[in-house]
């Protein structure tokens, strides 16, 4: 089988059950059998993610089967090359990714993944469970990788943790700290309804009321001392320590000191030096 998209090749055997007039077919029929498929273009299943996106890259698989009609056992390498993506509107633009990983009987091993960002990269390995695909381990690691490349958002940031996922629930954990960020607050925003405010035909929220989080996050990050935030009469320089953690509510949390080292505040037509500041 063979498009412009992708192609495949396969060759094996059946074996059936019994001899003679007394042999069938079942799902204990025993199967052996290889096959080849490669994705020439990744583009095309950008389509499939509801969010405007551009991806890019090819796939390649060579697998090997075996076990039964009602119970194939399939392993075997998996790679990808080339590998593409840009979120625009949020300045994500990654490139020059790679994935070597390997189909086991009982797992999916990611034994290596990279991709750039910037001048950086992120590179990343473990395991994803093939049974329910709902258990899964990753380990992760970023030099200097930019996560944001806006010219009003821009964040470069080093670091490691663990990406996880067990009974369908995802925790996030790690320590990164930024070596640039440079965020700017827009002069105005769009207005908002306050949590009072009832619309008749809407069921009104709750907010005391407690829901499962989709994922737990745990997250330590240190400013460094090249954070800049700008904007509506700021312009100041940060440093300090936070974690990030998601409470029982599923509500992200932020605790510890964001020193403000230097800056400038305008407002009524006054400029105001910023000597030190403090926010716990």
């Amino acid at each position: 089988m063979q498009s412009a998209l992708a192609s495949a090749t396969a060759k094996g055997r059946i074996a059936p059950i019994g001899s003679g007039e007394n042999a069938r077919y079942s799902g204990a029929s025993p199967i052996d059998f290889t096959a080849e498929a490669s994705i020439a273009r990744l583009a095309p299943f950008a389509a499939l993610i509801d969010t405007t996106m551009i991806l890019s890259g090819e796939a390649h698989a060579r697998l090997q089967g075996g076990g039964t009609l009602a119970a194939p056992q399939i392993t075997g390498p998996i790679t990808a090359d080339h590998l593409a993506l840009a979120l625009p509107a949020a300045g994500v633009d990654l490139k020059g990714g790679t994935l070597r990983a390997t189909l086991t009987q009982r797992q999916m091993r990611v034994d290596s993944f990279s991709i750039r960002g910037g001048e950086g990269t992120l590179s990343a390995s473990g395991t994803l469970a093939r049974a329910g695909f709902d258990e899964a381990s990753i380990d992760w690691r970023a030099e200097r990788f930019m996560v944001l490349g806006r010219p009003d958002r821009r964040l470069v940031v080093t670091g490691k943790g663990n990406a996880a996922l067990q009974g369908g629930k995802l925790a996030f954990t790690g320590t990164v700290r930024a070596n640039e960020g440079r965020f700017e607050l827009a002069d105005s925003a769009l207005p908002t309804l306050s949590e009072d405010v009832v619309i008749v035909g809407r069921p009104r929220a709750r907010p005391d009321a407690v829901r499962n989080p989709p994922a737990a996050v745990d997250l330590r990050v240190e400013l460094g001392n090249n954070v800049q935030v700008r904007g509506r009469g700021v312009d100041i320089w940060l440093a300090g320590n936070v974690r990030l953690q998601t409470s029982a509510r599923g509500e992200l949390q932020a605790t510890g000191t964001v020193d403000a080292r230097r800056g400038t505040f305008v407002a009524y037509g006054q400029r105001l030096d910023i000597e030190r500041g403090h926010l716990y």
